[in-house]
């Protein structure tokens, strides 16, 4: 797919989620939600309830996959839940790269974007460090900027702050800059920050509210 005739307008600075925008993640994730709910004697969740919890952190995923597999009262907490947590994310990051896979189109678009002198970073709500260790698997982390996650500037999306920082360290003009992510949280985050957005279908976010946030650019991905 020819992601670049879709977006009418060149940009001085493209910021990227990550999963289900550049990279199918579903699988990997899948795999390591049911390994940390099968060692506390949970029963497995389908793919389906991982994929409506991605976007929001790991710890709104777990919080999601622990209610739908015992029920809201089921959830552990406290250091419980915090030690459950730490451990998924050591599993996670050990096997983050196992099926990830690029999105058809996905490094072309990177490399034309790049070709044409734009800055790319991504701005992920997944921790950096697995962010990183997944782009480097992938062959294709060199080709941004900054790679950042939560952590890196201190918020979640749809917090604006970690497209503001990335904004100023590049000295980036916001009227040049896009925000592109798969769901209505990317969208929020660049309008938050006063950036235009472009929202990719066929990713793991929950396309009608994807579309119902009305993104600037709306690309209508084929995956074939």
């Amino acid at each position: 797919m020819d992601y670049a005739q879709y977006i009418p307008l060149d940009f001085d600075l493209c910021i990227f989620d990550l999963d289900g925008t550049l990279v199918d993640t579903l699988e990997d994730l899948y795999r390591s939600v049911n390994w940390a709910l099968s060692s506390e004697g949970f029963d497995p969740v389908d793919r389906e309830t991982v994929r409506r919890g991605v976007g929001n952190g790991a710890r709104n995923l777990m919080i999601r996959c622990f209610t739908a597999s015992g029920g809201a009262a089921a959830v552990p907490t406290g250091d419980r839940f915090d030690g459950i947590l730490a451990r998924y994310r050591d599993r996670y990051e050990q096997t983050c790269a196992d099926s990830a896979r690029l999105y058809p189109g996905t490094e072309k678009w990177i490399d034309d974007l790049r070709a044409r002198g734009c800055l790319l970073a991504v701005l992920t709500n997944k921790p950096a460090a697995a962010a990183e260790k997944l782009l480097t698997a992938l062959g294709v982390a060199s080709r941004f900027d900054e790679i950042a996650g939560p952590e890196t500037h201190g918020a979640l999306k749809p917090n604006p702050s970690g497209l503001h920082a990335i904004i100023r360290r590049f000295d980036a003009d916001p009227a040049r800059t896009v925000m592109i992510g798969d769901s209505s949280v990317d969208v929020e985050t660049g309008r938050n920050a006063g950036v235009l957005t472009c929202g990719l279908t066929g990713g793991l976010g929950d396309e009608d509210a994807l579309r119902a946030s009305l993104p600037d650019i709306l690309i209508e991905r084929s995956l074939a």
